[in-house]
């Protein structure tokens, strides 16, 4: 085919203003075309055609591209086309319903069809800022996706899904849902692999069911901030879960707010979580599973735990975690076992726990503890510490001349209430002679059960007259394991 020279570019008249473009791209050979449908695309005469051309269809926005010949048999998807997977839906919209921004569908499930219909197996489908899509959701079987809505900062109720949601996965797919709040449930399960399954800075109002087979793991909301000195974290990007939960398999959780009761199996991990219903753990499938709360509020709800494999761990981690007034039900043939750090520790032992079952305890040993110097005789009934859901605790003590006194053998005592409810006052150290010498020392410990409904106390008792008397004096309270 012969063509004809040019030794510039093709322009309008120079020193004219005019309306009409300088040439027409739908009479080119090959390049790329916008047509009707696909009737015209194909009725695109074979002297114009070249492999790799472009059609862009108006009816409905696909691209098409020519590939492995010039026949209308050799149209196929352009993948790489204005969409690419990403889509957008608005229910108040009204006019074409081409997918794009400005042109959205008006439902999920048209979104879904249409990237299914363009052979598309993962994509992003955004929901307009402030609107309510009226719809039950359920997301094909195969291919990643995320719902995302294009919600206001820290207004959460900003899209809304008003019906359930189902999204089931084949293996190695994962699904996730952003700044959406769903007033249904959300049911669905999803294979072995990590965060299959995301929900972030949303809510679902009615109830949560997944179930995850293999090492799969569900994600739960996503690191919005840290609390303050106070464990407040009300004021972060929260995801919500008003309704019950109910993973089988492992999930990782942040800054999430559980409003109701949440039942678990597999390795649980909780970081600035508020925990607001009893929590279930069975491990019947996994072994060495545990729940670990870093940094999380608990305060007043049951933890029943249990296992039916013997040999296996089940047991709760806790660091800077509010334990206050909880109660913990273990039960079954697992190893049974609280690790917490100081401050989980004294929320647990100070303010009226529960435990009940076999466990054992891990992590800090002292309870707690008092120390004086420079006493100069002796020392009331004082408070120890408060009361404790431990039965069987020791009290470890310590007494030291510093000055030598006149008259007596001074004790240090732990005060407490046995399980008949008796007042019990018992020595832990051996008799300190106070007119000894400088240095002298008395230690013991002591073992003791208690029925946890009163504080602790401690006394030193057994000074006749003092003289010159100093000492130092220290006792501490620890599980007896």
């Amino acid at each position: 085919m012969s063509g004809v020279g040019i030794s510039g570019l093709i322009a309008n008249l120079p020193g004219t203003v005019t309306p009409y473009p300088t040439q027409d791209p739908n009479l080119e050979l090959g390049g790329y075309r916008q047509v009707a449908d696909a009737t015209a695309r194909d009725a695109i005469p074979a002297a114009f055609r070249a492999l790799g051309m472009l059609v862009t269809l108006q009816s409905t926005g696909v691209t098409y591209q020519l590939f492995g010949g010039l026949t209308n048999a050799n149209w196929i998807v352009y993948k790489g086309g204005a969409f690419k997977g990403l889509y957008y839906v608005d229910p108040t919209f009204t006019g074409p319903q081409l997918g794009s921004q400005s042109n959205p569908f008006t439902t999920y499930a048209a979104a879904f069809a249409f990237a299914a219909a363009l052979g598309l197996t993962n994509g992003r489908i955004c929901q307009a800022a402030g609107t309510n899509v009226v719809e039950n959701v359920t997301f094909p079987t195969t291919g990643e996706w995320e719902l995302q809505g294009q919600s206001t900062p820290g207004n959460l109720s900003s899209c809304v899904i008003t019906g359930n949601m189902v999204i089931g996965a084949s293996a190695s797919c994962r699904r996730f849902i952003t700044d959406i709040s769903v007033t249904g449930n959300v049911s669905g399960n999803t294979s072995a692999g990590v965060q299959r399954i995301t929900f972030q800075r949303g809510s679902v109002s009615g109830t949560t069911t997944l179930t995850v087979s293999g090492a799969g793991v569900v994600r739960l909301g996503s690191m919005g901030g840290v609390p303050s000195a106070n464990n407040n974290i009300g004021n972060m990007a929260y995801t919500f879960f008003v309704g019950a939960v109910a993973v089988q398999g492992t999930i990782w959780a942040s800054t999430t707010q559980f409003g109701s009761t949440v039942s678990m199996s597999g390795r649980c991990s909780m970081f600035n979580c508020d925990l607001r219903g009893t929590v279930s753990f069975t491990n019947e499938a996994n072994d060495n599973n545990t729940i670990s709360l870093d940094t999380c509020l608990t305060n007043g709800i049951t933890f029943n735990l249990s296992s039916t494999l013997g040999g296996s761990l089940c047991g709760i981690g806790a660091s800077n975690t509010n334990l206050d007034s909880c109660t913990f039900n273990y039960s079954g043939v697992a190893i049974n076992l609280f690790n917490l750090d100081a401050a989980s520790a004294q929320s647990l032992w100070q303010h009226g726990a529960t435990l009940t079952g076999t466990l054992s305890f891990v992590g800090p040993s002292t309870m707690a503890g008092k120390n004086g110097t420079g006493a100069t005789n002796n020392i009331g009934s004082n408070l120890l510490t408060f009361k404790s859901p431990i039965q069987q605790i020791r009290a470890n003590a310590t007494l030291t001349l510093v000055t030598p006194g006149t008259d007596g053998n001074a004790v240090l005592n732990v005060i407490y209430t046995d399980t008949l409810g008796v007042s019990r006052t018992k020595s832990v150290t051996s008799a300190l002679n106070i007119a000894g010498a400088a240095g002298d020392e008395v230690q013991g410990s002591l073992v003791f059960t208690q029925n946890g409904s009163t504080q602790f106390n401690y006394s030193v008792t057994g000074i006749v007259t003092p003289g010159a008397l100093s000492y130092n004096y220290k006792i501490t309270l620890e599980p007896a394991q």
